[in-house]
């Protein structure tokens, strides 16, 4: 019975595939700070943390598709002592409550407090982060999409090789050739999301 079950959602729904007896998730992996809310610089109170306009139906409409929503966040304000660990907690909190309240599933907060110079393998443009949660939500790479606002959160996405790693902005002369859209809700609002 829960084979036929599994057969009809593959067979049924795009989102999943089966491999080796599994199903395997698709995500959406996003950056925090410039692509779900304005980032002013080390958002490290509630106060400061803003949703950008359009973001909660981008997610919607992203959920909608079957995707996992991910966030991945370089934090090295906590590193820099700018903020605690509590503090980003807190701020992580407001927004997961934020984006609840407006039907919005986060499934998870992957975050790397270290400074550049640490070299820690989980700081982007490194895929540490991208890794574990791939691990832990049994997730396809090659079905999943990547939001960044800069070169290292694109750069992450390439390394662990996710195909459609979109930059969130004004671009870059090292990604010209990469998908470039002014805001999370322009991109999902272009068809562009299968």
């Amino acid at each position: 019975m829960l084979i036929g079950i599994i057969n009809i959602m593959v067979k049924s729904n795009s989102t999943y595939s089966k491999v080796k007896g599994f199903i395997k998730n698709k995500a959406v992996f996003l950056d925090r700070d410039g692509v779900i809310n304005f980032d002013y610089g080390y958002i490290g109170t509630v106060d400061r943390f803003k949703i950008i306009p359009g973001v909660i139906q981008a997610l919607r409409t992203l959920q909608s598709y079957g995707y996992l929503l991910i966030i991945i966040t370089n934090q090295s304000g906590i590193g820099r002592k700018y903020y605690t660990e509590k503090d980003f907690e807190l701020v992580n909190s407001h927004m997961i409550t934020l984006l609840m309240n407006n039907q919005v599933h986060i499934t998870d907060v992957f975050h790397c407090p270290h400074l550049p110079e640490d070299k820690c393998f989980c700081r982007k443009p490194n895929p540490g982060m991208l890794i574990r949660a791939t691990k832990k939500y049994n997730i396809d790479i090659k079905k999943s999409l990547l939001f960044g606002d800069n070169e290292k959160d694109i750069l992450a996405g390439k390394n662990i090789g996710i195909e459609k790693n979109i930059l969130i902005g004004s671009g870059s002369k090292l990604f010209e050739n990469c998908v470039t859209y002014p805001s999370l809700e322009k991109y999902v609002n272009s068809n562009r999301i299968i």
